[in-house]
């Protein structure tokens, strides 16, 4: 049964921790003891990873350690310049509104594929561009949504990665995009529908039946025109690189 309502948001959109807990459930192997997130930031996922999943073992990968009470296994890293050290492997893991703050986004997804195990799963998720809101946005106001017009040195969210160019870099680092789920859809934003359904139709429209896109197809749909935020479910599609990264 999916769980809905339990789970910290934690530094994410609201819905996005839920929606990663029934990828988790509906995908589940029962094969799947070692998880690890990056970055962790203060442990929300982790935590809850352990009271609903408590058959994970709970590995956390940031910059800086967090506090006291964090319980969880604790990588100190900076996984987009240094290479997570060790010979572990892990059998899942995410990266939960993390992928906007690094500078090195390929070397990055190269270094979580050289630790996740041939039959793990990777769950990236992003802020959506692609919406109503963030094309008006960006038409008037020349930025989108929560990112800033003019960013400075220490600014977190500060780099915009487009649906399409994630996916493309998440390939060439070894990976397959399985799924793609966009969420949440708040309430205040149904109110881009009445715009949002035109443009919809145009694609529909505009589509050459004989040669549909999956990817198209999900970065063009109706819903991935009201959400903020996306998921992207991943699968190593290329054997485990094997040249090293720098320490």
């Amino acid at each position: 049964m999916p769980l809905r309502g339990e789970i910290s948001r934690g530094n994410t959109s609201k819905g996005v921790n839920n929606e990663i807990f029934n990828i988790l459930i509906q995908r589940s192997t029962g094969k799947w003891p070692r998880l690890l997130d990056v970055p962790c930031g203060s442990g929300d996922l982790l935590d809850a990873v352990t009271t609903y999943l408590p058959q994970f073992e709970t590995h956390g990968a940031d910059v800086r350690r967090p506090d006291e009470s964090f319980r969880h296994r604790f990588i100190p890293v900076d996984a987009s310049h240094s290479s997570l050290h060790g010979d572990s492997t892990f059998d899942v893991i995410t990266s939960v509104s993390g992928i906007m703050e690094f500078d090195n986004t390929l070397f990055f997804l190269e270094n979580l594929r050289r630790v996740i195990t041939e039959d793990g799963l990777l769950l990236v998720t992003n802020d959506n561009i692609l919406t109503v809101r963030d094309r008006l946005l960006y038409l008037f106001r020349g930025r989108f949504g929560q990112y800033r017009f003019e960013t400075k040195p220490g600014t977190p969210t500060w780099k915009i990665l487009p649906f399409q160019n994630l996916v493309r870099i998440l390939l060439d680092a070894g990976f397959e995009v399985i799924e793609t789920r966009f969420v949440p859809v708040l309430r205040a934003d149904w109110l881009w529908i009445v715009l949002a359904f035109p443009l919809y139709l145009i694609e529909l429209l505009s589509r050459n039946s004989k040669n549909l896109d999956t990817f198209r197809n999900d970065a063009f749909s109706l819903k991935a025109m009201l959400s903020r935020h996306y998921i992207l479910v991943c699968k190593p599609s290329t054997p485990n690189p094997q040249r090293s990264l720098p320490q």
